[in-house]
């Protein structure tokens, strides 16, 4: 968990820099606020699997937010390509 955070952490770093360039043509993206939606509900999904202790549980509802999870972090990445093309 620790890695994780670390690693979101740059990336919302890295992110937040490239945001304050061009901020007025992001806000105005569809894509974009589509992307930020995603990583919100990226991470209540992952606060939720955590906090109802889904790293000790094996039982459905925890694969079902993995692979909600490796869904929703696809689509952000998709977003992410896809923001340079609208």
């Amino acid at each position: 968990l620790p890695l994780t955070l670390a690693g979101f952490a740059l990336a919302a770093t890295s992110g937040s820099l490239m945001f304050a360039s061009q901020p007025g043509d992001l806000i105005t993206n569809r894509v974009f606020v589509i992307k930020m939606s995603l990583v919100c509900l990226a991470g209540l999904n992952a606060a939720s699997f955590h906090a109802r202790g889904g790293l000790q549980r094996s039982d459905r509802m925890s694969r079902v937010q993995t692979l909600l999870s490796v869904g929703i972090w696809m689509a952000v990445i998709f977003c992410g390509r896809w923001i340079a093309y609208q």
